[in-house]
């Protein structure tokens, strides 16, 4: 016999407005979240308003220093006259591309073979795990090394080869995740009803997933943005005529004690995006599990009707 268990539906609404208090709340997080939209929407919106200016050689203008006078550039200049803010919006957008599709490529490949090794286990689980084993005992940005000087560097290859090492860290926790769900009453009573393994991995276990991927997912940007960074510092990462932060720094490693500013300014973004990150975990890590989420909203709301008494005494008096 099937049937279908009653669902409670919880409006929307109430999700993103309890969500954004708290996000409110977390200044921390709240600035970081500022900061990266909008980061995200000037990476986006560059080449609009940058237009030809990253092809524009001025030798004129070349290693000025930081200048918030009217006409200066507020982060310098490089030796070729570019100004250094233009070069590191392009340069996020790089950065950002890159990140954002390898942290996607690597969490739905976690997410898959997770999945079918917990949930299945035996010989899968174990041909899986020994690979997952291999792959996080060997240092991964060695290992990244060792394949990039084969297949020699690119956008491309870098986005491929990050993928490749950055799976198991999902596959690994999504393992654990799931073999805990599947002994759960409500997954048998999802096989009493008739469901198959494809409906209950679907709509039973993966969702109960989401909030552990978020977070994984959000930490994921910073080590994405660190290792592509490091690999364009190296020389083995992204290649002129492209640009990217880790680039960026390795140009003006050769000028540091006369122009400063050339390997201080993409170094920061490096740093500044890469915190903003990890202290939005923190928030992501709240928001996606509902228990957490419904705790600390009582706790918000039961201090502020505490509160409220003692603010209308004190106008009266």
């Amino acid at each position: 016999m099937q049937g279908s268990f009653p669902k409670i539906k919880v409006p929307r609404r109430n999700v993103v407005i309890g969500s954004l208090r708290l996000l409110w709340r977390d200044k921390l997080a709240f600035v970081s979240f500022l900061y990266l939209i909008l980061l995200f929407i000037a990476a986006w919106l560059a080449p609009s308003y940058v237009g030809d200016q990253i092809n524009k050689v001025d030798f004129d203008s070349s290693m000025l220093p930081p200048s918030l006078e009217p006409g200066g550039r507020i982060f310098g200049t490089d030796p070729l006259g570019k100004d250094l803010l233009v070069l590191i919006l392009i340069a996020s957008r790089v950065s950002l591309f890159i990140s954002l599709i390898v942290v996607i490529g690597s969490s739905l490949l976690g997410l898959f073979l997770g999945l079918l090794a917990g949930y299945y286990g035996g010989l899968l689980d174990d041909m899986i795990m020994r690979y997952v084993d291999l792959m996080m005992a060997f240092p991964s940005l060695l290992l990244v090394l060792v394949v990039i000087f084969i297949a020699r560097p690119g956008i491309d290859k870098v986005i491929v080869i990050l993928i490749a090492t950055g799976w198991p860290v999902y596959a690994r926790v999504v393992r654990a995740e799931t073999m805990r769900l599947r002994e759960f009453q409500f997954i048998d009573a999802a096989r009493a009803l008739g469901g198959g393994d494809l409906h209950i991995l679907i709509r039973h276990i993966a969702p109960n997933l989401v909030s552990v991927m978020s977070v994984l997912a959000t930490l994921g940007f910073v080590g994405v943005i660190m290792t592509e960074s490091g690999l364009s510092f190296l020389g083995m990462g992204i290649q002129p005529p492209d640009v990217s932060w880790g680039l960026l720094v390795a140009q003006g490693r050769a000028y540091l004690a006369s122009a400063w500013w050339l390997a201080f300014f993409p170094g920061a973004a490096i740093f500044v995006t890469a915190t903003a990150f990890s202290l939005l975990s923190n928030w992501v890590s709240v928001v996606v599990d509902p228990v957490q989420r419904l705790q600390l909203l009582n706790i918000m709301q039961k201090r502020s009707s505490v509160s409220h008494p003692v603010q209308e005494t004190a106008d009266e008096l």
